[in-house]
Parts: C-alpha cells; structure tokens; sequence
C-alpha cells in the first residue's frame, strides 16, 4: 500500500464490495484521491465506486484498478481471468512451483510466467537502463574536471613562483613542493564531491520520486547507498589528485634562481 488503511483493512474491505483500489499511477493520471467517488462504464451500466486506498502498480502510465472479482463479474459479466498471482508457503521452493506450472498449464494456455524475482529484475533493469543515458555525460564531466583543475593549479602556480622559490631556498625539498600541490589538489576534489553529492541528492529525489512517477508511472522508493556516495567522493579525490601530478612535477622543478626572481 501506498496510502490508506493497513494492507489486511483494506483487502477485507476490498472482498465485501465496499469499493475498489487504484494505483498511485491512476490516482496521479486521474487526479483522485482515497475516499473519492469513482465512475466506471460497465455493461450493466455506469456504476460508482468509492477510493479505498492506493498502491504501488507497475503495470503502465496510466495506472490500474482494482476490484472484487465478486463484483467483476457481475457487473461486467466476463468470467475470462488474464493474470494470477501465487503466493507459496514455502517462498524458497519458487524455482520448483514456477517449473511445475510451466511444464503442466503452459502449453495448455498459453501462460507466461513470471516470478516476483525475475518481474523485479526486469523493473530493475529498465531503470538501469533509464540512467545509462547519463553515463557519457558523467565522462565528459569527469574529464572538464580534471583539466580545469590542471589549469587551475597551473595558474596557482605561476602566481606563486616566487614563494616556491623562496621555500626551496630555505629547504624545502621538491618532494615536499609536489606533495602540497596535491594536497591542495585533494582538497579541491573533496570540495568538488561535497558539493557535487549535495546538489545530486538534491537532483535525485524528485526525479524518482516525481518524473518516474509522471514519466513511467512507477512509484519508486529513494534509498542512499552510503557506500556507492563514499565510491563516488573518493574516485573524485583520486581523478583531482591524479591531474594535480603534472602541476606537481612542474613545480617541483623549478629553478630556485628563477623562481626567486620571478615577478
């Protein structure tokens, strides 16, 4: 259930005939809301049903309605069923229930049978395949990174020659100079993923809370992987630190005497 009474409440309700459930997809498409009348066009006539609850549907944009087969059949007067659901008992023997079914009524009628496990890995890979247009992009942007960040540090270096100059005079060693460009490299990768995290979070959310909802009509709960957010901040620390090698090694040989007279 998305909305409404408990899932046993309104299953029950749902069996006495008070009336029927709708998608979230129908709910959106239609602009209702639990509790409104609905009026449907059957053969016995325009009949009204009032809203019970909502729920999570994939099966298309424009949502789907559910109703007591009771009631299907005496208004609609059709007998003829297109989909069952199975629940088991002993959900770990579903390879063994789903093969039986298949060898003993397939052929018979014709069934294509789908397990919870396979729908859902089917779900999955539409979605997916839905953000592995974003994929080039990410690339693209990975790679502008990296050069703006080789041309910032360049520019901060040569801004700084001088000072480089002056620390080698005193001792530093070119190990030292290069280590500090990446430092600061680093630390312009950390900054970049923090914000980067903060505005694709922010990006995220109504995307799959909202435009899957309009686009495809699925109803998809947001979930942050920790792990896939502390991948993502790392490998951009890595990919700055990385471009920052060459600004390093430039900086890190400079001459002392030019460097000192540089303006």
């Amino acid at each position: 259930m998305v909305a409404g009474p408990p899932a046993d409440d309104f299953m029950n309700a749902l069996a006495r005939g008070e009336g029927v459930g709708v998608s979230d997809a129908f709910a959106l498409h239609f602009g209702k809301k639990i509790g409104d009348d609905l009026t449907l066009s059957t053969p016995s006539g325009t009949r009204t049903f009032r809203i019970l609850g909502t729920f999570a549907d994939w099966a298309g944009k424009t949502g789907t309605v559910h109703i007591d087969r009771a009631l299907y059949r005496e208004y609609w007067r059709e007998s003829l069923v297109d989909g069952i659901d199975v629940d088991l008992v002993e959900p770990s023997r579903w390879e063994e229930v789903s093969r039986e079914i298949r060898a003993h009524f397939g052929p018979r009628y014709d069934l294509q049978v789908m397990t919870s496990k396979e729908f859902k890995d089917e779900i999955k890979s539409q979605v997916i395949a839905g953000f592995e247009v974003s994929r080039a992009t990410e690339v693209i942007v990975l790679l502008i990174s990296a050069l703006g960040i080789v041309n910032t540090l360049l520019a901060a270096i040569l801004d700084r020659t001088r000072e480089i100059g002056i620390l080698r005079a005193i001792g530093a060693t070119r190990r030292q100079i290069e280590g500090a460009v990446l430092a600061e490299a680093g630390l312009l990768g950390l900054i970049g993923a923090v914000i980067g995290l903060a505005l694709g979070l922010a990006n995220a959310y109504p995307f799959v809370r909202v435009s899957m909802l309009r686009l495809a009509g699925w109803h998809l709960d947001f979930h942050v992987d920790i792990l896939a957010l502390f991948g993502a901040a790392v490998s951009a620390i890595v990919i700055a630190m990385a471009a920052g090698l060459y600004p390093a090694r430039k900086a890190g040989r400079l001459n002392i005497l030019d460097a000192i007279e540089y303006e």
